[in-house]
């Protein structure tokens, strides 16, 4: 196999490849080998019949598995000893390839590349590095939301008026125009007053109102609202309020402590509490750091990119997008979702995203990062831990996927670089 390089720009690279007629006809050989074992002919032992009668009966279906599979083989030769890196399936430019005896086979591939660029100085690149502290304030904080996080709710005794905080049981049905609105109906539902559930204005007006009161509320949709017949509408609520409840917070004791299993002391929970705010503060001040770092690698190289990785980059985008409003309860439709003007403001970012993977990639080959096996094993346990899925069926999610596991090795490979060169960074 011969072949000839052409560049067709930065991302791009035309293959003239070139199949001599040994080589083809050794593929032709053993192609009718192995027919001449799976097939029967009349008068003839299994594996026996001459070539001359497969010929006859087999040629074009022979001749055409033989293509299907000599083309990809010398297309990937090609490309293994042109030392380039395709990012997409080849463009083969010729219809109807033929198998002439005696022949060479020619066949021309387009194919993008990933491109070549001067790689700039990636160590030592300067960041901000802050002691991190915990203040009062923040372990207060914390100390109330795991106190909030084990709340009990006790019925308010007293006849009094219900408050922000207080967690209430209401019927309701909304009416616009004296019609009532379709879903607009709930009963015996539970409704934490300042939690922003509902629509604003609503739980400010159940504010001030007692247990058994009734009350119509006048409230607005926002001029965003997803079902579009309801936007910016003027609608009311005709509210019962059944219930009021109040939350009442554990003491701050070493019961609470040994509860939680973080001490046996309020002194002990509190040193626990500090450890992991400090060091959710310093996962994100790493994390703050690989984005500094990334930007400016982003700013030194400048190099074109291939359009089909940021097309595809896009397309996962979009996925997404849809995704998420299936998961809010929406319809992309409901929601008013535009691909067009999606993918206009998606396409900056797509493009940013593949400029750093393709930038780490080239890190990782000149410092000889890899991801191993084993590595992509731990993960997998770890996604399996959190989700509450198996490992096994973990991959078969991915195997799905476009890219498969293969993105699963990107991903901690892009995060082992990020780690290489924070390491590597130079601390101002």
């Amino acid at each position: 196999m011969k072949f000839e390089m052409e560049g067709l720009g930065a991302t791009k690279k035309r293959l003239k490849i070139e199949i001599p007629p040994e080589e083809i006809a050794t593929a032709l050989d053993e192609a009718y080998k192995e027919l001449n074992k799976s097939v029967k002919v009349d008068g003839f032992r299994p594996g026996k019949a001459p070539r001359g009668i497969l010929e006859k009966r087999y040629n074009d279906t022979v001749e055409a598995e033989v293509l299907e599979r000599i083309v990809p083989q010398m297309y990937i030769k090609a490309v293994d000893e042109a030392k380039i890196y395709p990012v997409a399936n080849p463009s083969i430019t010729e219809t109807g390839l033929k198998l002439k005896k005696g022949e060479a086979l020619i066949f021309t591939a387009e194919v993008e590349v990933r491109p070549e660029f001067d790689l700039t100085e990636y160590k030592g690149i300067e960041i901000k590095d802050e002691p991190v502290e915990v203040t009062d304030q923040e372990l207060a904080e914390a100390i109330e939301e795991m106190r909030g996080m084990h709340s009990t709710l006790d019925t308010v005794a007293e006849d009094r008026e219900a408050k922000m905080g207080d967690h209430t049981l209401i019927d309701f049905e909304g009416f616009m125009d004296g019609t009532a609105i379709e879903g607009g109906k709930a009963e015996n539902y539970t409704l934490e007053l300042g939690s922003s559930t509902l629509i604003p204005g609503f739980e400010e007006q159940v504010v001030g109102m007692k247990k058994g009161e009734n009350k119509e509320l006048q409230v607005k949709f926002p001029d965003d609202y997803r079902n579009k017949e309801l936007a910016g509408k003027d609608v009311v609520f005709k509210v019962a309020l059944k219930d009021i409840k109040k939350k009442v917070l554990p003491e701050l004791d070493g019961e609470f402590a040994k509860d939680l299993g973080l001490g046996a002391t309020v002194e002990e929970l509190k040193d626990r509490l500090k450890k992991d705010i400090a060091t959710y503060k310093q996962h994100n001040m790493a994390s703050q750091h690989k984005r500094e770092i990334v930007k400016v690698l982003l700013d030194k190289c400048q190099f074109e990119l291939p359009a089909s990785l940021v097309e595809k980059e896009v397309r996962q985008m979009v996925l997404r997008r849809h995704q998420e409003l299936l998961q809010s309860g929406q319809t992309p439709k409901e929601a008013g979702f535009e691909l067009k003007a999606f993918q206009d403001e998606a396409k900056p970012l797509a493009e940013e995203k593949v400029k750093t993977s393709l930038i780490l990639t080239a890190i990782a080959e000149k410092e000889n990062v890899t991801v191993s096996d084993r590595e992509i094993d731990r993960y997998l346990q770890g996604m399996a831990a959190e989700t509450g899925y198996g490992v096994d069926e973990i991959k078969k999610l991915y195997q799905k996927r476009e890219g498969g596991m293969d993105t699963i090795r990107a991903v901690l490979g892009e995060d082992k670089v990020l780690e290489f060169l924070l390491k590597e960074a130079k601390k101002a």
